[in-house]
């Protein structure tokens, strides 16, 4: 039998051009555009409530930059959500 994988999420909020900081065991990302300007992702732009899935396959691991940026006038919001493995708990061993 397999062993089992433990996972956690993390939901980050962006406003302001930057950097994502993937969680070091991080192995999905999901970005969603809640606000209402065109906001880029890696350059790709996501129209106002538009999202874009980064995710890996069972014990992938995401590396490398992603950035966050906008374009245009409106409300500049971008949540960014990721899926990454943990130590399992105590309880569960």
């Amino acid at each position: 039998m397999e062993d089992r994988l433990y996972f956690d999420t993390s939901l980050q909020d962006y406003s302001v051009e930057q950097n994502i900081t993937l969680d070091k065991a991080c192995n999905l990302l999901l970005v969603k555009n809640a606000g209402t300007s065109v906001l880029l992702f890696d350059l790709d732009p996501l129209q106002p409530g538009e999202s874009k899935v980064i995710g890996g396959n069972r014990n992938e691991v995401l590396v490398g930059r992603h950035q966050v940026s906008f374009r245009g006038a409106g409300v500049n919001l971008a949540i960014v959500t990721q899926k990454y493995y943990v130590e399992p708990p105590k309880y569960c061993l």
